[in-house]
């Protein structure tokens, strides 16, 4: 521990030898009292592991499963993070950096929409049968207007007894989750389930012994399904029409979701004579835990005409799909009013019907699960792959998001302090890391753009990729005029520019570029950088996640690099500079690039944001900034937001 009040005595040794914007000084004083631990980094990111473990009730790994990660709900507009599939042995492992103050995660898929907790810098989650048992008492479930099926009874959880154990195939379990994954609208996916004539009923033509298998459920609510029989050609104009309501599942909920099913629960529901319908019902939320199902909630049917939606079309809640590898009928529910808010991806609970013999089932009408189509043939089908029409590429991974930009900012004047304002360089940055089916890196595509400069020295602007010269295959950017290459180092290093001043002239009378609030704003310029590698890189293998290891260097003498603090430099640095002046680097210990009082040269912030003004310090403007750096970022990680109380706007930068 030191503290940084050392700092302000070594600041008046390079009055003399700084440059102009930093003559003045005064805004120094609040840092005097701050005391900065050896340790920390000053990172607003953390590599987060992320691991999706995906298996069957055999515990049977899970190939192709989807994820798409958010930072928050995606129904309340989160950003997408990352996305990819899950492996041979079924798991989708990826690595991302993510803002610290970021506690949880969204992660869509495998029929669900779960909020995962980030702990230790890692996010872990397994899908797959519990290995929980339902425990009794077993009885019926109280339920006016309903029946039950005289040889099964009901826990306090809902769950059925005796049930039996489906061992549902891992390439089963897939190709529904393909036909039925989380948030994608069905309708518009797969209209041929919602022709006219498409069967949402099962007729049998022979007599059978019928079984309902859970697979799983994406709903929010504890729904009640069940069964109804009528003879074939009987005019359904009401409810009363079907005949007695069996219950199946009162609560078709699964284990660890307000349940206790597990996919490959099993129920048999009777032998059915032939010339008979079987239709299917679902009571929306019907359970009341207590043993008690709510027969006034909202109830839909197979027959879609007694559905009370006001659009015919939107009637339908039950979509069922013939899979000619099982032979099996797969059935599916969407729980919520179709003229609402509903997602309409018809996985709210998912099942599998059985029919003994199953040729004794009318398929004629019934549309198959057919192969998903994947025109490039990399494993992925084409409804996922965001590069369908090339084998080699399938999924986009932008950092900070698709739609936001991360900030850079810079003191220039290493080894000496500066001012810390952060503004003598600053960029900002959008990544896209596109990957393979393998969820392997193929193409980085770089923007960058030069937002401010709030220093008269000449500076340029680099990045060291963690990839290898020899790994690249092409390279190109949008100006190449001010691009260089850099391959003869063990780490390829691109120069997107070596003067901020080639890119942006300096604002008439201050000599700075969007650092003095009232000056004209300049336009800032965006650099593109496309890398494509010859072999793909699994992303965990990286020193650094995106935006890897920028840095700043003179224009004038390219061995004086200035990185993010903890970051190395590249070969091309002029190592003399180290523990001189005001750096407090320790190349043998990897402690670069901090001042003698542990202060950092630069700033990484995950989202686009608004940097001090000139010779204005960073603690007068974000006011958590102290706080932050004294607990070693275990105070306000979320300092550089502007949230109320956090900020000074008046020592602040704004962007038009």
């Amino acid at each position: 521990m030191r503290y940084i009040s050392t700092f302000f005595v070594l600041l008046l040794a390079i009055t003399m030898v700084s440059c102009d914007k930093n003559t003045t000084n005064g805004d120094l004083t609040p840092f005097q009292d701050l005391i900065i631990s050896d340790s920390f980094d000053f990172a607003n990111t953390q590599d987060v592991s992320i691991e999706l473990k995906v298996q069957n009730i055999d515990s049977a790994p899970l190939k192709g499963i989807f994820f798409e990660v958010y930072n928050s709900d995606p129904r309340s507009g989160g950003d997408l993070l990352t996305k990819g599939v899950t492996g041979n042995d079924g798991i989708f492992r990826t690595v991302k950096a993510l803002p610290k103050h970021l506690q949880s995660v969204f992660v869509v898929g495998f029929f669900e929409t779960l909020e995962l907790p980030v702990v230790g810098g890692r996010i872990q989650y397994t899908y797959g049968r519990t290995g929980a048992k339902a425990t009794g008492p077993f009885s019926k479930a109280q339920a006016k207007d309903f029946q039950y099926l005289a040889w099964l009874n009901y826990n306090a959880s809902g769950t059925p007894s005796p049930m039996t154990y489906d061992p549902l195939s891992a390439a089963f379990v897939t190709r529904i989750n393909q036909l039925l994954p989380e948030y994608q609208a069905l309708p518009s996916r797969h209209p041929q389930f919602f022709t006219p004539g498409t069967k949402t009923l099962l007729k049998v033509d022979q007599e059978a012994d019928i079984s309902i298998t859970f697979v799983n459920e994406g709903a929010g609510w504890k729904n009640t399904v069940g069964f109804y029989v009528y003879p074939q050609g009987t005019v359904i104009n009401t409810v009363a029409d079907l005949g007695p309501l069996f219950i199946v599942y009162p609560n078709a909920s699964k284990t660890g979701a307000g349940g206790e099913l597990n996919a490959g629960d099993q129920v048999y529901i009777g032998r059915i004579p032939g010339g008979m319908m079987v239709g299917w019902f679902l009571i929306a939320n019907g359970w009341v835990n207590g043993s008690t199902v709510n027969s006034t909630r909202r109830t839909v049917y197979s027959n879609s005409n007694l559905n009370t939606e006001v659009n015919p079309v939107l009637r339908q809640h039950v979509v069922q799909a013939y899979d000619w590898e099982t032979h099996n009928i797969v059935l599916a529910f969407e729980d919520q009013d179709r003229e609402g808010s509903t997602d309409n991806d018809f996985n709210d609970v998912i099942f599998s019907v059985k029919a003994n013999p199953y040729t004794a089932i009318d398929i004629a009408d019934l549309p198959p699960i057919d192969p998903q189509n994947d025109r490039d043939g990399d494993g992925v089908p084409d409804d996922y792959d965001d590069y369908p029409d090339d084998p080699e590429l399938a999924f986009d991974n932008f950092t900070p998001s698709e739609n936001t930009w991360g900030t850079l900012g810079y003191e220039d004047l290493w080894p000496n302090a500066g001012d810390y304002d952060f503004n003598d360089i600053v960029m900002d940055y959008n990544i896209n890391q596109i990957t393979n089916a393998q969820n392997e890196v193929v193409i980085i595509k770089n923007k960058f753009k030069l937002v401010a400069s709030g220093a008269r020295n000449q500076n340029g602007f680099a990045i060291q990729f963690p990839v290898s010269p020899a790994n690249i295959r092409t390279y190109a950017g949008n100006h190449p005029e001010w691009l260089s290459y850099e391959a003869d180092e063990a780490k390829a290093i691109f120069r997107l520019f070596d003067d901020a001043f080639d890119l942006i002239p300096a604002q008439p009378g201050s000599g700075f570029i969007n650092t003095t609030p009232g000056n004209a704003y300049l336009t800032p310029v965006t650099m593109t950088l496309d890398i494509r590698l010859n072999t793909p890189i699994d992303p965990s293998t990286f020193a650094h996640q995106a935006p890897f290891n920028p840095f700043i260097f003179s224009t004038t003498e390219r061995g004086k690099e200035v990185h993010l603090p903890g970051f190395a430099p590249t070969g091309k640095v002029n190592t003399a500079y180290f523990g001189t002046m005001h750096d407090g680097s320790n190349p043998i210990t990897g402690h670069y690039y901090y001042t003698k009082t542990n202060l950092p040269y630069a700033v990484h912030v995950p989202s686009t944001w608004n940097y001090p003004i000139e010779r204005t310090q960073i603690s007068r403007g974000y006011l958590m900034f102290k706080a932050w750096a004294q607990s070693s970022g275990n105070s306000y990680p979320n300092w550089y937001l502007s949230l109320p109380g956090y900020t000074d706007s008046q020592y602040i930068y704004i962007r038009p």
